[in-house]
């Protein structure tokens, strides 16, 4: 059985694409719905990907959908709707801690890229005492990007500093014109649009140097043991899309165009740069990056305190990878 087709960039609540875990294990073709949870470039390897035809090349008729925020489209994974997600780290440790047989197969991001923003009248991180923070999610990793920052500045969330849970970066900076909340935490390009729009850019986490699992790949345990020969195909194209990102600057920033829907050159060229820095040719998970994770959530899971980051990884597919030969092949003997 395929599956139906639907227009490659879709937006489905979680709900709306149940009928997947009913026709995914019947299923012949390669043709697998593809969950991400945040538009940003720490996620764009999935559009890249498939824009450029890369999954068709690995034998994948892909289906991007889009579940915003990183615990939402947990759920989607976990109930079997999709095989794999990107989606931050947080929510795959806290789904595991939970009981939830997921793994986390690759570490897109393992830094914070975040931008403390304040509204108009705020110039200092100090001043947003008393005041309100909007973030995604509880759990996720503007959540957990709020915290660290805020507290390397002597505020404490939820008693110096309340945090409200909002939604994407989009809507997070329509409260901030709303003054609903007179903070939050943005990628790139949304803190440039957002500094044009007169609000004031506080802080730079990246430069605080603090290891953070902020986009990763996960899938189920069943995946990894049932379909090795789909992850390893994925691992391929996702591997392949990694180089197109460094190597073609400007096709790359056409697809930014389409997804971030804004024509900022400027915006996009900041996008761009900051996340080719920071993403590896051969995207393993840090394990200092999932420990920042697990303290975070020791606070709401005392399990997480006690865990190891290596248990909540399976690099196999990536390990494959690297012994096959494909790096050297991708970049000339240079991978």
């Amino acid at each position: 059985m395929r599956y139906p087709k639907f227009r490659r960039h879709v937006v489905w609540p979680a709900g709306l694409i149940f009928f997947f875990c009913l026709v995914w294990p019947f299923a012949q073709a390669k043709e697998i719905p593809l969950v991400y949870s945040s538009i940003t470039a720490s996620q764009s390897v999935a559009w890249v990907a498939q824009e450029t035809g890369i999954y068709r090349k690995y034998g994948l008729e892909a289906q991007l959908v889009y579940i915003s925020a990183g615990s939402r489209a947990m759920s989607a994974l976990i109930a079997g709707e999709t095989p794999l997600l990107f989606s931050a780290g947080s929510p795959a440790v806290s789904a595991a801690l939970g009981g939830a047989r997921v793994k986390i197969i690759m570490g897109l991001l393992n830094v914070f890229p975040y931008y403390l923003v304040a509204a108009k009248g705020i110039q200092q991180v100090e001043q947003l005492k008393g005041k309100k923070i909007g973030i995604s999610r509880f759990g996720s990793s503007g959540h957990a990007a709020a915290i660290f920052a805020l507290r390397r500045f002597n505020l404490e969330p939820g008693r110096d500093v309340a945090l409200i849970q909002i939604g994407g970066g989009a809507e997070r900076v329509a409260a901030m014109q709303a003054n609903a909340v007179q903070g939050t935490l943005l990628t790139s390009p949304q803190e440039l649009l957002a500094k044009k729009l007169g609000f004031n850019v506080l802080a730079d986490l990246a430069e605080l140097g603090i290891p953070f699992l902020h986009s990763s790949v996960i899938t189920r345990e069943e995946v990894l043991k049932e379909q090795p020969d789909l992850l390893f195909n994925f691992g391929r194209a996702v591997v392949e899309g990694i180089h197109f990102l460094k190597t073609r600057p400007k096709e790359t920033i056409k697809i930014f165009q389409k997804y971030f829907r804004t024509d900022d050159r400027e915006a996009l060229q900041d996008a761009y740069d900051e996340y080719v820095r920071q993403i590896g040719r051969l995207p393993y998970a840090d394990p200092k990056a999932a420990q920042t994770v697990l303290q975070t959530l020791g606070e709401s899971q005392p399990a997480a305190l006690k865990a190891k980051p290596e248990q909540f990884f399976d690099h196999s597919i990536l390990q494959k990878i690297e012994r096959s030969g494909f790096m050297e092949k991708l970049y000339g003997g240079k991978g």
